[in-house]
């Protein structure tokens, strides 16, 4: 090998170094920033869903965190803001996070706000799965699997990753798009084609997450850390917490678990509708010391369902307009107990 081709080698090994180090460094960057929330990440979200009551002068204050349940401008958050106008409630949902980006936006929103009482949003369907995404080789593409491994250690890929996700919308390229809520019937064809794609990932774990089974119990553990970090926060400014737990749709009605087993879910004959489940009770055997109510609308769910109201979307699994109000319902008669008489 000639000197020419040695420095061609070396000015083109250099160059990979560089820009993989510019990469790293740039991300590790972003993600100081987030973690730390040195900016606010998510004040656009927060105006939007906040335009007439950050400011309000009513005494009570409650603030909501949550995911995509929370953030939909149609969300039980509005209905609670119709049928409680003596409160004033605070959205700080945002579609696509779980606990851990919770913890981290948490002291600044707690902070500006000063509220009464802080209400703390899960979702038994994906929160566990969204700590650490199931890498699976067999049945995802390399990149999905790389970009997975990324977000499982990288928060800040998580952000990019629903900041483009926003961007596809606009442009009718996204995964979870608008047009899956809405009234039609179920097809293995219409459905969410994120849901689609983390069962083809690992197809039991609904189960593993209603059941935290061991193959899940060191997500449960980082999901419960969190929740200590916003309870001790809470507790830090003399602030109540409220646990609000949405069940997965499979969980309040056969009809919905039969449509998840056609996009290839499966259940191991294992009861996922009783109304006390590991997910619930591993939270309220925790936290029943600590005076922390777990809200479980589960029953209450169910019953409706056997009346025929449909709660959930047909190929989205968020509540639909039914599921939002009938949620509501169930925290205001909780709020109007725990908090208005008070």
């Amino acid at each position: 090998m000639n000197r020419k081709v040695k420095f061609h080698i070396f000015n083109y090994s250099l160059n990979v170094l560089l820009i993989l180090a510019s990469f790293i460094f740039i991300l590790s960057t972003v993600e100081f920033a987030y973690r730390y929330q040195i900016i606010d990440f998510y004040q656009s979200e927060y105006k939007y869903l906040n335009k007439n009551e950050v400011n309000n002068n009513k005494s009570k204050k409650i603030l909501v965190f949550g995911d995509s349940f929370t953030a939909a401008t149609n969300s039980y958050v509005l209905s609670l803001k119709d049928s409680l106008k003596n409160l004033n409630f605070i959205n700080a949902g945002i579609p696509g996070i779980g606990v851990q980006e919770i913890n981290c936006i948490a002291e600044r929103r707690i902070q500006e706000t000063k509220p009464s009482m802080v209400i703390l949003q899960f979702y038994v369907g994906n929160d566990l799965i969204d700590i650490k995404k199931p890498i699976n080789w067999k049945t995802l593409s390399f990149a999905r699997n790389l970009f997975w491994f990324l977000a499982n250690h990288f928060y800040s890929i998580r952000y990019l990753n629903y900041k483009l996700g926003q961007i596809k919308q606009t442009i009718g390229q996204s995964l979870e798009t608008e047009f899956l809520k809405n009234n039609d019937s179920f097809s293995v064809d219409k459905m969410s084609k994120r849901e689609k794609l983390l069962i083809q990932a690992d197809p039991n774990y609904y189960e593993k997450s209603i059941f935290v089974t061991t193959e899940y119990e060191d997500r449960f553990q980082v999901c419960l850390s969190n929740t200590i970090d916003i309870y001790e926060l809470c507790k830090q400014n003399n602030i109540p917490l409220k646990i609000l737990v949405i069940p997965a749709s499979c969980q309040v009605s056969n009809e919905y678990k039969q449509n998840l087993e056609q996009c290839g879910a499966q259940f191991n004959n294992m009861d996922i509708t009783k109304t006390t489940y590991p997910f619930i009770t591993r939270l309220e055997s925790h936290f029943q010391k600590e005076n922390i109510e777990i809200l479980n609308p589960l029953g209450v769910f169910q019953q409706k369902e056997l009346g025929c109201t449909n709660l959930y979307y047909k190929n989205d699994l968020h509540l639909n307009n039914n599921g939002n109000i009938v949620l509501a319902e169930f925290i205001t008669n909780n709020l109007k107990e725990t908090v208005i008489k008070k």
